[in-house]
């Protein structure tokens, strides 16, 4: 499956690292900041949200959207939630409404919104959510967490129990 994560934080690249783990191989990562993606890059972790975690060398990390985005069949959204209006303006734009999405992000929109309001507002249809009492920085340490997963599409849910779920990390 083709992936591609949009943040490169610890919440995103821990769960990035955890899909190579499991065997994905066609994984990107899309990160706003060319900095941040040249220092990733460059030492395979990221020191300041992830650190002592190492990137493998097969997962892509760009600054480019479209090139990050292109034929995706997942997407996963790890950004900010300020960052979710502009995203998903662009992606819009230039993804199309029948790429499944998962968000693992925390929070509301500036104006009260959820973030999934916010991707199904953007014309989006396959979504589900992931929460619950974990930490990037257990998780990438292989420590035991329990999240659940949401959706109204229950087999769409199920499909992302079984793609992230592993003895250490249940998706429920």
């Amino acid at each position: 499956m083709r992936i591609t994560i949009l943040g490169a934080g610890s919440w995103g690249l821990c769960l990035c690292v955890h899909l190579f783990k499991k065997g994905e191989r066609d994984l990107k990562v899309f990160e706003l900041f060319e900095n941040k993606v040249q220092e990733i890059n460059k030492y395979r972790e990221n020191k300041d949200a992830l650190p002592g975690i190492k990137i493998p060398k097969e997962i892509q990390i760009s600054s480019s959207l479209y090139d990050s985005i292109k034929e995706t069949e997942l997407l996963i959204c790890a950004m900010p939630s300020f960052e979710f209006h502009s995203m998903f303006d662009k992606l819009s734009k230039i993804l199309k409404n029948d790429v499944a999405i998962l968000n693992v992000a925390k929070g509301f929109t500036e104006n009260g919104l959820r973030l999934s309001e916010v991707i199904r507002k953007a014309g989006y249809k396959k979504i589900a959510v992931l929460s619950g009492p974990s930490h990037a920085e257990e998780v990438s340490k292989n420590i035991p967490a329990a999240v659940v997963v949401a959706s109204t599409d229950a087999h769409f849910a199920k499909e992302m129990q079984t793609l992230l779920s592993t003895d250490m990390f249940r998706v429920y």
